[in-house]
């Protein structure tokens, strides 16, 4: 976990899996990011939270078809708060977020296509984090997800929707302290989408 009461900003490449409902079909979905985070302290233990990120890759792939492409946009706000401590050795911190996923589909089985493919996600995590050394921490908590995505055809105009999805699970990570402004981290998160992150925080 970030430091809650200094400004940090965190530059993470992030890997997502998921399984979308699109117009009564399945969808498998897998989209790598670069990602820019900032937090900035707010005071008793609160930290405003930004993203923004730009897709690299975007795919989905059911029985019947293959849409991949390059290029979007992802937005997101949220708000942290960093508890009490009341569990030695261990620090809590819990966060609400709620972002906006856009990534370009160009390309197809049969050749190009002009589409996009948009999630609107709401997520809540609890996280604990102890540490192992005085460089060194592991954290670990639940990450609770919903989700509802959109595919749209920007040739014709027609948007397929898809189910509200959502799911309780875990997430892990390990932090190491480089210096007192830089931490490396590395996570993965389980459930109905499965991320995978590494990237580095700085500290101010």
């Amino acid at each position: 976990m970030a430091d809650s009461s200094r400004l940090n900003l965190t530059l993470l490449g992030a890997s997502a899996w998921s399984h979308e409902s699109i117009g009564g079909d399945t969808y498998d979905l897998r989209q790598q990011a670069l990602i820019l985070k900032l937090g900035k302290p707010l005071g008793r233990g609160f930290v405003l939270n930004a993203q923004i990120g730009l897709p690299s890759a975007t795919k989905l792939t059911s029985q019947a078809r293959e849409l991949s492409g390059n290029g979007g946009l992802i937005l997101g706000v949220g708000l942290g708060y960093k508890l009490p401590r009341f569990l030695d050795p261990v620090d809590f911190f819990a966060a609400v977020s709620h972002s906006h996923s856009l990534g370009y589909l160009d390309r197809d089985e049969t050749g190009a296509v002009d589409q996009t493919f948009r999630i609107a996600e709401l997520q809540a995590l609890f996280i604990g984090e102890t540490a192992l050394t005085s460089k060194t921490a592991l954290y670990a908590g639940l990450r609770a997800y919903s989700g509802k995505n959109r595919l749209r055809n920007s040739k014709t105009g027609t948007e397929l929707t898809g189910e509200q999805e959502g799911s309780l699970a875990g997430l892990a990570g390990i932090r190491y302290s480089v210096s007192d402004k830089l931490s490396l981290v590395a996570d993965a998160g389980f459930g109905h989408t499965r991320v995978l992150g590494i990237g580095a925080v700085f500290s101010f």
